[in-house]
C-alpha cells in the first residue's frame, strides 16, 4: 500500500474557506429562514 502523506494538500476542510461562518452565524441565519418562511 504505497500511500503518499503530503501536508502541503489543502484538500483538509470539508468547507470551502470562502468566509468564516460561526457556528452564531449558522443560527442566525437558520432562524431568518424560519422567520421568512413562516411570515413572522
Amino acid at each position: 500500500m504505497a500511500q503518499t502523506h503530503d501536508h502541503g494538500d489543502h484538500s483538509h476542510p470539508a468547507a470551502p474557506m470562502v468566509e468564516e461562518i460561526s457556528d452564531f452565524e449558522i443560527l442566525e441565519i437558520a432562524v431568518r429562514e424560519l422567520a421568512i418562511e413562516k411570515g413572522l
